[in-house]
This record gives C-alpha cells, structure tokens and sequence, in this order.
C-alpha cells in the first residue's frame, strides 16, 4: 500500500482510501492522539466512561486529551461518597480490533478495575490501542518511502499527505463543468441542463459514484493544470431494432459510458425526472469498469437488458463498452 501512494502522490494518480488519522498521522512523524482513537472506536470510551460511572467518579477529561500525550492525560478527582461499587466490572484487559481480550499487565484478566487504579487502566489501555497498528502502519511508511523520501513527509501535515493520496473528497463540479466537452448536443440543450441541475443535487457520495461510473475513478484532479483528458457528453443513438420490431424508446435506455475515454452518451430523456432514476441506476448498480465476469456481470447477463419492475413497462440497459453495464 505504501509503495501504491507514493506512485498515486508522483502520478496524480489517487486512490479512494479510506483511512483514519490514526493511520495518517505517523506516516509523517505526527503522534496520533485518544481523539484519533475516539474517531474510529467510541466503543472503547464508551467502557471507558462506563467504569468511571460505576466507580462513582469523573474520569479523564476529553477536553484536556486533544493534543495530550496519554502519559499526561488529565483526571477530574470528583469522587461521588454516594458510590457504592469499590471495583467496576471491568478488568486490565482490553479488546483488540480483531475481537480478541489480551492483558495490559501480568495477570490482567484478574485484576479488577477500582478507583485507585482506574487512572492507570485507562492510562495502559490508551496506550495500547494508539500503538495497536504500529506494525502495519510503518510497513506502509517503508513503503512509501522506497518512492517518496521520508525527510519531505515530514514537511506537511497528515491532511496535505491524505490529499496528495486520495485527492480532494468533494467533487468540482465548476471545474468539471469547466472541462466538459460536447458532440452531436450541446450545453444549451434541455437535457445537458437537466443533467447539470442533477449533478448539483447529488449528494457528494452520489457525485462520486458519478464519476466512477463515467471515468473509473472516485476523483476528479485537484487543478486544471492536473486535468489530461476532458469530460465529453456525447449524444446517445438506441440500438438498430431487430426486423420486426419496434424501435428502442429513449425513456427506456440507460446512460452509456465509455471509461477509457471519459465519456457519456446521454439519452434525450423526456422528463428531467426520468433522467434522474436512470442516472442514478447506472451509478448504483454500474461501480466496475470490468465487471463483465463478476457475479453482478454474469447475473445480469443472464437477465439480459430487458428489465421489468412494477413501476415501468421496461427501460433497457445499455452497456459499457468498457465493461460498464
């Protein structure tokens, strides 16, 4: 994984990761903090929170732990005399992200958790889940630096690090607006508009999916200058009917995308309505750019392009020539 951002950071190239600031942080020599940890385990300070209650006290305080090292997290000493409870129910344990109880001492598992060492608990316990994936974290740092050298990681942040990786989450539709091409139709025609007004009522996931769909990417370049190949709307032609049989009714097809070349036949729906849910069927069920012999791509084969629902007559898929479907 180190080794692919590095090539995405020289590239431009950017991969759709999912990765928390925990992971980022040392990647550039930033020491992740418990609200790194917080992000991706509330389950964690949820235990956390519950043995300071049955303990009858006010444990760490999460407005002193944003940039605090966790040997100097700090404690509120209000200690409720109507306590019951001399020991919690938990114990110096811990689980691990695979679902496994390790001990934070020796004979942990036996040693109950109490006020007078709930600070230290919660101390060790910190300690371990911040360090948790170390191993995994400096193999992708290893890797990343055969390609781009470690002493310029440290010159940015964890967030400039992520950008350069993963590129910018929200999708420009300015900018892609800005670098759209048109044949045979135009970005005065009725439905090029409605498509555009569309676009700018997607949620983010859904202009994203957008994208994938129509380029086999998650993200757009973060400039103009980064900008190789232009985004084309192309007019849509149905296919040539079978002797016999009816012409296909553009209401009845699907957008068809072309990946390798960033480009969209649109049909000229009737309604801005019915170019909405073909869009957004295209988007949801069309991810993979060569999903032809993957359980999705030989299920609907198997259908064929002919889909009936209860709502419609029928509306026909059309195919990617990419592998798109």
């Amino acid at each position: 994984i180190g080794k692919l951002m590095g090539i995405a950071i020289r590239n431009k190239e950017y991969l759709d990761l999912r990765l928390p600031s925990i992971v980022w942080k040392p990647l550039v020599s930033q020491k992740p903090t418990p609200v790194d940890l917080e992000a991706i385990d509330i389950l964690l300070f949820k235990g956390i929170d519950r043995a300071a209650e049955e303990l009858g006290i006010c444990g760490y305080n999460k407005l002193h732990t944003s940039e605090a090292e966790v040997s100097s997290i700090f404690f509120q000493d209000t200690s409720n005399e109507n306590a019951k409870l001399e020991f919690s129910s938990f114990s110096f344990t811990t689980i691990t992200t695979d679902g496994q109880e390790i001990p934070l001492c020796e004979n942990g598992k036996d040693i109950p958790v109490s006020r007078g060492n709930y600070e230290e608990w919660v101390r060790r316990t910190l300690e371990y889940k911040l360090h948790e994936f170390d191993v995994q974290v400096e193999a992708i740092r290893r890797g990343l630096a055969t390609i781009v050298p470690q002493r310029l990681l440290m010159l940015f942040t964890w967030e400039e690090l992520e950008l350069f990786v993963c590129g910018e989450p929200k999708t420009d539709l300015r900018l892609l607006r800005d670098k759209t091409i048109y044949s045979d139709c135009s970005e005065n025609d009725p439905h090029v508009q409605d498509f555009w007004s569309i676009l700018e009522e997607f949620t983010e996931e859904q202009r994203s999916g957008y994208i994938r769909f129509v380029w086999g990417r998650s993200r757009l370049p973060m400039s103009e200058e980064n900008w190789e190949q232009p985004h084309k709307i192309a007019a849509f032609y149905p296919p040539t009917p079978l002797p016999g049989k009816q012409p296909t009714r553009l209401d009845d097809c699907l957008p068809f995308a072309h990946t390798c070349y960033f480009t969209l036949d649109l049909p000229r729906y009737s309604s801005k309505e019915i170019l909405r849910k073909k869009l957004k069927f295209a988007i949801e069920n069309c991810p993979e750019i060569d999903g032809d012999q993957t359980t999705t791509g030989r299920r609907s084969a198997a259908m064929g392009f002919d889909l009936r629902n209860d709502d419609e007559n029928r509306f026909e898929m059309s195919a990617d020539v990419d592998g798109n479907q």
